[in-house]
């Protein structure tokens, strides 16, 4: 079920993300991809940023968001998932996040 969940992001977004065995999303479609996973009914649950260089890639200990205490709190799925996407929204508010890329922790119901 996460790789067919894999297969769709990687699809959905292919000229958005860095090419990696993981995805990592551009600044600029971090909210895009946010709304993508609303329109799916997909949480997110993580965020992880990091700079990219060359050909190296180095974590941004600031720009690390863990969501998950959250689930487990609601047994609403629909308003779970809002209040975990609109966390995420929320991250991303006021932060200068020019030229690093974003992996997100996803979850479906």
């Amino acid at each position: 079920m996460q790789e067919q969940l894999d297969r769709k992001i990687r699809e959905e977004f292919k000229d958005d993300i860095y090419d990696s065995h993981e995805i990592f999303f551009r600044s600029d479609a971090v909210l895009k991809f946010i709304d993508w996973c609303d329109e799916n009914d997909i949480s997110i649950i993580g965020i992880e940023g990091f700079e990219v260089k060359e050909h190296s890639i180095t974590p941004r200990l600031d720009m690390i968001a863990d969501f998950s205490e959250s689930l487990g709190r609601n047994d609403d799925w629909n308003l779970l998932r809002e209040k975990l996407n609109q966390s995420a929204r929320n991250f991303f508010v006021d932060s200068d996040i020019h030229g690093l890329v974003f992996n997100f922790v996803v979850r479906q119901k």
